[in-house]
């Protein structure tokens, strides 16, 4: 990230530092008010439309904020006095100012990041609008000199370049000891930011490994000449890529098109990344030249209505929100209607210019016959030109939107897309299914007949060859089940806080998340830990907890003093955001041995009903664990095997489901729905191997799309553990120190580019005094010297060196100059 900010502070300076003068001597283009709009929406038009689309949360897209507000920056820094740039040392002595506006804005503190605090507020989250701007914040001050740096080497690099051919013009030897010693300054400098600490080094060292990575490239006059060509071509539409690679390729997720052959479907997705990317690249390329011409004022009005009318629609969609109104029907009136409103407005304030442009040609074509004229002009303006298109638009989203809809049900959701509430019927219709481990075609047949992924790798091959595993079947109940990885798991349930109340089966379910939050020995062997006993984990901003309560009357307990505590009520400050209760197999043993045991227990169901139902009416997700199948031949006793057998569960469980713990909870995870099959593998009668209670987990981790908000983690569990002022005065003096030396010593490389005179002797290769011979020619060419505008230029030379200062060679003559 820093490099890019580096790269948005070199090329905007670039452009506007050695841009053409207007015909008439006034400023050059590039300063204008409407290339500003145009590059701001270049850089959020796609971010802002994949956000509002998809509703992701903003945090996905904080690139492209950030390197606005550097351009912004350096912008106004560019365009202040901006007739100043051609002075030697005004113009620098304007950039210095600049540099200390970074210092007392980032590295003093004045109170202001306790203004933005209470401004901006602590409530709220990370995918909202709060966090968003406490991460813009924090985000800014990381990288708050690599755009400034990047502005120092773009005002620089013809002198740096120009150092660079006359080091090569004096010999071999000379030349090879002063680009050594340089080399191995900037290594020094390299090998120091990769040993320090990273939020020490990244905020004001960060750009040091960028140039020491420039002045190796440039080191070489075979190195300059040459360039990868398909490196250009992709960097042209890099904004594109990478947004959409974030949603591609993010967070544990990826794009499934074919599902069991992951290296052709990796190679396809990245094919239609670069080929959406161009797409999208040449969209908003047409529609910024149509919304946003020339002319600055016309530019600024049709921006200031374009921004309104994203608000009006965003304020729009919250209403429609808030009422519970959206809807099939209610969106595609919506965007039916506010199309034709568009079509109508584009139609109005185009048709002007267009009869315009078009008279002239009517005339020759119909030689003067005004009849003729008239017919063309009544065709364009006839109701079926103007009701067609439309007509045409809204037949057309009709058909869309029956296709996708028909596509969705049949083949089920979208992949990676959140399960509905409907699907919570389905989501314990699994299946164990047989893996060849070291089968790559079998392996890949699961994914595209059960849409699952196995997690048998390499290491198991030798081990096993054939195994079962969790998965769901293909149904066309519009529901798609998936496997879910540790880092969608962790992801899920960032900033979140998850409770188990329950017996031994509820913590091996608790420790089967504990494992897919990181934890790989949860559940092993540990004499240090008490079985029976409360724990408690914690992973990053994710907590965990297990109430131990083996009988149904110990989870009534439970819930009654973790009520009484002000633990699970709404008002506590971190509030369960999932409670999971399971309980009734050792009510068998140790209760229900009389008529009056099994009355008394009816009693005890009916009470951990109400206390369920309680929770369920605070708004917390609650799942009911249903108690697993036992083995009974398993089982160590002949007690247990009277009290607790198979049969005798299985009615437990439909007093439960008759006396309402079923129908007073959230979800249920049926326990007998992935043990049934696997009920052999139980050793003791009542527990299962680990991989049996990761299938438990897999129905949970699906459930979760439609238990558990997303809206990202808390304030108060990220942000505010970062202290409210983040700078360092004395590194910030000491940057101010190295803008000095790179502004008014004339050296992109801040002092490093003066240690080749040591060796050059007579020939002086000082920046300072290569000023001149690397940057009049640059301004008598362009027309930025003021007395040199009377002189002729061919225009052909203007743009050659220019290209040559971006780096772009496109002739033998830029070529030539850059050696």
């Amino acid at each position: 990230m820093t490099s890019m900010v580096f790269m948005t502070g070199y090329n905007h300076t670039a452009s506007l530092y050695f841009a053409k003068r207007t015909r008439f001597g006034g400023p050059p283009e590039n300063y204008r008010i409407s290339r500003v709009i145009d590059i701001i929406c270049r850089m959020n038009w796609t971010a802002s439309f994949l956000c509002f689309m998809l509703g992701n949360p903003l945090d996905l897209y904080i690139a492209c904020p950030l390197h606005t507000y550097f351009f912004f920056l350096i912008w106004l820094a560019m365009r202040f006095q901006h007739e100043s740039n051609t002075s030697k040392y005004l113009f620098r002595l304007k950039l210095f100012v600049f540099a200390c506006f970074i210092f007392l804005l980032w590295d003093c503190d004045f109170g202001l990041s306790e203004t933005l605090d209470s401004f901006i507020g602590h409530s709220g989250s990370v995918g909202g609008l709060i966090g968003f701007m406490r991460e813009l914040n924090h985000v800014c001050y990381v990288h708050h000199w690599a755009a400034f740096i990047g502005t120092v080497y773009a005002i620089n690099q013809p002198i740096l370049s120009l150092q660079l051919r006359k080091l090569e013009s004096v010999g071999k030897i000379p030349c090879f000891l002063a680009k050594g010693f340089m080399f191995g300054a900037l290594g020094l400098g390299a090998s120091y930011w990769f040993d320090g600490p990273f939020q020490l080094t990244i905020a004001y060292f960060g750009v040091i490994p960028f140039l020491f990575y420039v002045y190796l490239r440039n080191m070489r006059c075979t190195l300059r000449e040459r360039n990868i060509g398909i490196f250009s071509w992709i960097g042209k539409y890099s904004l594109e890529i990478y947004l959409l690679q974030n949603h591609a390729f993010s967070n544990g997720r990826h794009l499934v098109i074919i599902r069991g052959f992951p290296r052709c479907n990796f190679i396809i997705v990245v094919l239609a990344i670069v080929l959406t990317a161009r797409i999208l690249y040449q969209s908003t390329t047409i529609i910024r030249q149509m919304l946003f011409p020339n002319d600055g004022m016309r530019c600024v009005q049709q921006f200031s209505a374009l921004t309104l009318g994203i608000i009006g629609l965003y304020s729009l969609a919250r209403v429609l929100i808030w009422a519970d109104m959206v809807t099939v029907g209610t969106l595609s009136t919506i965007v039916v209607v506010s199309g034709i409103l568009l079509y109508q407005t584009v139609i109005d304030i185009t048709w002007a210019d267009y009869f315009t442009s078009e008279k002239p040609k009517r005339s020759q074509s119909s030689k003067g016959s005004v009849a003729s004229i008239n017919d063309n002009v009544r065709a364009d303006e006839s109701i079926a030109a103007k009701v067609s298109p439309p007509i045409m638009g809204t037949f057309s989203i009709f058909v869309i939107g029956l296709w996708w809809n028909s596509w969705v049900f049949s083949t089920g959701t979208l992949p990676d897309s959140p399960l509905s509430i409907a699907c919570g019927a389905f989501v314990n219709d699994g299946m164990w299914i047989p893996v060849q481990v070291c089968s790559a075609f079998e392996k890949s047949k699961i994914q595209v007949e059960y849409k699952s992924t196995s997690f048998f790798g390499p290491a198991e091959c030798g081990k096993l060859s054939e195994s079962i595993q969790w998965a769901w079947p293909k149904t066309s109940n519009g529901c798609s089940f998936r496997y879910r990885s540790d880092i969608e798991v962790q992801r899920k349930l960032e900033g979140k806080r998850v409770m188990f109340i329950g017996d031994s089966s509820v913590r091996s379910l608790f420790f089967s998340m504990c494992r897919f939050m990181g934890d790989l020995d949860a559940g092993g062997f540990d004499s240090s830990l008490q079985s029976h006993s409360d724990s408690l984990r914690k992973f990053g901003t994710t907590v965990i907890e297990f109430k131990w309560a083996p009988l149904s009357v110990d989870v009534v307990t439970k819930i009654k003093n973790l009520k009484s505590t002000g633990v699970i009520l709404p008002g506590n400050k971190m509030p369960p955001d999932l409670v999971l209760v399971g309980a009734g197999v050792f009510d068998k043993l140790h209760l229900a041995l009389t008529d009056e045991d099994s009355q008394s227990e009816r009693d005890v169901v009916t009470r951990l009903t109400a206390e369920l139902r309680s929770l369920h009416q605070m708004d917390i997700p609650t799942v009911w664990f249903t108690p697993p199948t036992v083995n009974t031949r398993a089982l160590n006793s002949d007690e247990k095997r009277n009290q607790m057998n198979e049969e005798s569960i299985e009615d437990m469980r439909r007093v439960y489901a008759e006396l309402g713990v079923e129908s007073s909870v959230t979800f249920v995870l049926d326990g007998p729905s992935f043990t049934h099959e696997r009920v052999a593998d139980s050793f003791d009668g009542v527990h299962y191997p680990d991989d049996v209670y990761e299938a438990g987990s897999q129905i949970l981790f699906n459930a979760l799309d439609w238990l558990m908000d997303s809206s990202g983690i808390p304030i108060a569990s990220s942000y505010n553990d970062r202290p409210k002022f983040q700078g360092n005065p004395f590194l910030g003096l000491m940057m101010l120190c190295f803008a000095v030396i790179g502004l008014f010593f004339f050296d992109g490389y801040f002092g490093i580019s003066y240690l080749a005179q040591i060796f050059v002797g007579g020939n002086s290769v000082s920046p300072s005094e290569l000023y001149d011979d690397a940057l009049d020619p640059i301004f008598t060419r362009l027309k930025l010297n003021q007395s040199t505008k009377e002189c002729k230029v061919e225009p052909q030379g203007a743009d050659d060196e220019l290209r040559s200062l971006v780096g772009r060679s496109s002739t033998s003559s830029s070529l030539s100059r850059r050696r």
